[in-house]
């Protein structure tokens, strides 16, 4: 994973070419292209898989092959965006004189020449396999 490098200290993040979205703390902030992954159920996902103490796979298709990824309970979304095949995520400590109050995160920008429209393909498959995976888990509660 790369570490974020601004570009100038007035440019705006969603300005950045390539620019996908962010975690912060945490708290997940996407394009709005990427509204369905934003809006999936993470926190219950999260506690479902908590339950079950263990990773839980992924398998997604995306241009006619099987991807697969691991997500861990409660673990920074940063971690699953920089497997993907369309987008990679950046990690970013926070302003070096911002103190313990600036926060970190990570950046997801492009990756591999991918336009947005493959990125929202690939990122929807995967919201396809998260669907069914936390269908799954609550199934078998």
């Amino acid at each position: 994973m790369q570490n974020f490098v601004p570009i100038d200290e007035d440019t705006g993040i969603e300005e950045y070419p390539g620019y996908v979205g962010m975690t912060w703390d945490g708290e997940l902030s996407m394009h709005a292209d990427f509204k369905r992954f934003q809006q999936f159920d993470w926190d219950s996902f999260s506690e479902l898989v908590q339950e079950r103490d263990e990773k839980i796979e992924l398998l997604y298709k995306f241009r006619e092959r099987l991807y697969r990824l691991e997500f861990e309970a409660y673990q920074d979304l940063g971690y699953m965006i920089d497997e993907l095949q369309t987008v990679e995520a950046h990690h970013d400590d926070g302003a070096e004189y911002g103190g313990m109050a600036s926060g970190s995160g990570f950046i997801f920008f492009l990756k591999n020449k991918s336009s947005i429209s493959d990125a929202k393909s690939e990122l929807n498959a995967l919201v396809d396999s998260l669907e069914e995976k936390l269908a799954d888990l609550k199934s078998d509660q």
